[in-house]
């Protein structure tokens, strides 16, 4: 699969530390993988929107299983993300 990223969420990477923004990284592409990872949620309400944990930071991405495609839509830290 292949990635991409929204506005929303790149404006996310200058607010990410850089010691996490490694790790979410590394997450991003462990995603070409396995799109649905184990400890991955599915958001209620959204149609394709999942959620991966890395620490105390979330990535919310959406999967197009059809254009085998990862959009990254936002990337922030919990308390924020889901607002």
């Amino acid at each position: 699969m292949s990635s991409r990223s929204s506005p929303q969420c790149e404006k996310s990477w200058k607010i990410c530390p850089d010691h996490v923004l490694v790790r979410v990284i590394a997450k991003l592409e462990s995603l070409s993988h396995d799109a649905r990872p184990p400890g991955c949620k599915k958001l209620k309400g959204y149609r394709d929107q999942w959620c991966i944990r890395v620490g105390d930071w979330r990535v919310l991405y959406m999967i197009d299983d059809a254009a085998k495609l990862i959009s990254a839509t936002r990337i922030g830290h919990r308390r924020e993300v889901y607002e």
